[in-house]
């Protein structure tokens, strides 16, 4: 920790975050032990034990998780990795490894949002990638835009290594949108266009016309108002200043609010939500993930297409990177020395592959894009392209300054699902917004 005094307050605040059942924390799940595994107890007992927790479910890399773990397992007798699922997305991982700081208890590695990365390197024990031994040198492999959202707030240290990048792209039923009358052959390249198509389906289909994914952060919202030309937040000589009252952020919100409040779309609040909308077929047009990519190619029964992000106002492409980051937040140096040897396993090129294969996510390493393998993969599965295609204009994603990132997340989230849902004006709600993301931030 960065100083103790400032862990007690967090533990304070999240006590009462936790006593909340809507915003509470998921417990990490027990891992589920083999026969194998059980016969083998003797044996591992001797090897130093290193649990990452991770995000990753059975459509979102578990598998290759695992198939690392296992392989690392067996390479030598000093150490066992052991992977530990937490079901309450990201930001459920970090509420429990913030419940758990009160025991002195931190993961060997954990698997972050690069949203967090803040709020990480401020509040939990961090290892510099670059200072490890060949770990300058292993960063190289990766893309060095993707290493610079691993980098603790200073920019002096590389936390993470970048194995799980993510894009939000646009999903289209086809069928629906056949149905509606539209070409498929010419998916939307303007947000215009994509509002016309979501008037059409409503028109001439029982589809709804599109919906935004909302999930516990803000993160699709962040491209939607830096589309319309808007940012998020700026900092000027140690000062912070939000955006979420400018101009082009209150319009961008309250464009959105107006097509659901008049039908064009539809408000779905959380993941699951919006994923069994569109994968039953009830959802034209969807906002999301790219990482939800490959999950669809099993749970939709009919034709859809992925397409890349599309231009607002006549505003140049961009879209904010998502993913995540794997970081050694262990502070014993026996766990730390095997945790560096697994996360060099994780990152080579062949389960870099393996994850975006699974994941959908793309891979933060040239030599894997550029391979033969990995070419012959996305010719099979096209969707993959959404995200490649704009690889380029791909910015850094939104990490709030400070111990109060998580209350910033959902105080956007709220004045999100005020706006969408007509509890509010985007004009009033993002003013309150605004007003008191300048008090956070620039506290303490």
């Amino acid at each position: 920790m960065k100083n103790a005094k400032k862990l007690l307050v967090l533990l304070v605040v999240f006590a009462m975050l936790l006593s909340l059942c809507a915003c509470g924390a998921q417990q990490k799940q027990p891992e589920e032990k083999s026969a194998a595994s059980a016969a083998e107890g003797a044996a591992s007992a001797e090897k130093t034990r290193i649990e990452v927790w991770h995000r990753a479910s059975a459509d979102m890399g578990a598998n290759v998780l695992e198939e690392a773990a296992a392989e690392f397992n067996a390479s030598q007798d000093s150490f066992e990795i052991v992977p530990v699922y937490n079901s309450g997305e990201y930001k459920g991982l970090i509420q429990q490894m913030v419940a758990d700081a009160a025991s002195g208890s931190t993961p060997g590695i954990c698997q972050i949002s690069y949203t967090w990365s803040n709020f990480l390197c401020e509040n939990f024990p961090t290892t510099d990638i670059a200072s490890l031994e060949g770990g300058e040198e292993f960063l190289t492999a990766f893309d060095s835009n993707l290493v610079d959202l691993c980098k603790n707030p200073d920019g002096s240290q590389v936390v993470g290594i970048p194995i799980a990048n993510s894009c939000p792209i646009f999903y289209y039923n086809i069928e629906v949108c056949q149905a509606a009358g539209l070409d498929t052959s010419n998916l939307p390249t303007t947000w215009e266009e994509v509002v016309e198509w979501a008037k059409a389906i409503v028109a001439n289909t029982d589809a709804e016309g599109f919906s935004f994914a909302a999930p516990p952060d803000f993160w699709l919202e962040e491209w939607l108002i830096e589309a319309n030309g808007g940012e998020i937040y700026t900092e000027e000589n140690g000062t912070y200043v939000a955006h979420f009252d400018d101009e082009a952020a209150v319009r961008a919100m309250q464009e959105v609010a107006d097509l659901y409040a008049d039908g064009t779309g539809v408000f779905l609040s959380g993941a699951d939500a919006i994923k069994e909308a569109f994968s039953s077929g009830k959802l034209g047009i969807m906002i999301a993930t790219i990482g939800w990519s490959t999950g669809f190619t099993t749970s939709c029964a009919f034709d859809w297409q992925a397409a890349s992000v599309v231009s607002c106002k006549g505003n140049p492409v961009t879209a904010p990177v998502g993913g995540s980051m794997f970081c050694i937040t262990a502070t014993d140096p026996a766990v730390q020395e095997g945790a560096w040897q697994f996360l060099q396993l994780l990152g080579n090129a062949k389960y870099i592959e393996a994850w975006s294969e699974a994941t959908g996510y793309l891979p933060g390493r040239a030599d894997v894009r550029e391979s033969d393998g990995f070419k012959a993969y996305v010719e099979e599965h096209p969707y993959l392209n959404a995200g490649l295609n704009v690889i380029d204009a791909l910015n850094t994603p939104v990490a709030f300054p400070g111990s109060s990132a998580l209350q910033l997340q959902d105080d956007f989230c709220n004045a999100r699902d005020a706006i969408y849902t007509g509890h509010g004006t985007a004009l009033d709600v993002m003013t309150a917004l605004a007003e008191s993301a300048n008090q956070l931030m620039n506290e303490g």
